[in-house]
């Protein structure tokens, strides 16, 4: 992914690619970006993951920078038929990286949590993807 972002992105020198563990972003210096972009990541982490990602989210952002997170809807009808897909699976067979949902209420309580500005905390739920931003205080 780094390699296809690195090619896509050769043009722009405002761009920093960082590969991290998969865990956290201590591989990124606090308050040193404008903007955290995570997406198709959240439904491949357990809950206590996903919050950490956040957390880590508005260690590494600069006053004002912004935030990005999504993961399918389980609240939208094709979210909620993958989540009975994935449940019919028996426990013993169903693979470690099975995708897992996220419902509007849990991003955006992380992102509070987290300490977003809550007046910046939105959510989009239109659809089968669940998008959510804030920003971080100036």
């Amino acid at each position: 992914m780094l390699s296809l972002a690195r090619k896509y992105l050769a043009d722009l020198q405002n761009a920093r690619l960082v590969e991290t563990s998969g865990f956290d972003l201590a591989a990124i210096t606090s308050e040193s970006v404008d903007v955290v972009y995570c997406t198709v990541v959240f439904m491949h982490l357990d809950e206590w993951d996903r919050y950490s990602y956040v957390a880590e989210g508005i260690r590494v952002l600069r006053p004002g920078g912004r935030i990005y997170i999504d993961n399918f809807n389980l609240c939208s009808d094709e979210g909620w038929a993958l989540f009975e897909q994935h449940r019919a699976i028996a426990p013993e067979d169903r693979p470690p990286h099975v995708s897992k949902s996220s419902t509007p209420q849990e991003l955006e309580t992380y992102l509070r949590r987290a300490g977003f500005d809550p007046t910046s905390v939105e959510e989009d739920s239109r659809d089968t993807w669940l998008r959510a931003f804030g920003r971080k205080p100036r």
